[in-house]
């Protein structure tokens, strides 16, 4: 029988074959450069978003609960769903 050592926490950290950070880092790398680019802009136009106030903030929040609340229930209707029409085939 072939054992083989077991691989420590860094090295499973930093698999790619499997993985799907190859697939998402360019994505992150843009939205990174886009996000650094609005900040250069934000400070050479000397722009004061200051004055805002968390409100926005708490209305995204809200509105961003509500449609995960929603989707996590349909969801798990599926899941339900899907369980009982198994039970009837077992």
């Amino acid at each position: 029988m072939i054992v083989r050592p077991r691989p420590g926490f860094l090295h499973l950290f930093f698999i790619m074959r499997g993985s799907v950070v190859p697939r998402i880092l360019p994505q992150i790398f843009g939205f990174g450069v886009y996000g650094a680019l609005v900040v250069l802009a934000v400070r050479a136009l000397k722009l004061d978003f200051g004055n805002a106030g968390p409100a926005p903030f708490a209305l995204l929040g809200v509105a961003l609960s509500i449609y995960l609340g929603f989707r996590n229930n349909a969801a798990y209707d599926r899941w339900w769903e899907a369980r009982k029409l198994w039970g009837q085939l077992v």
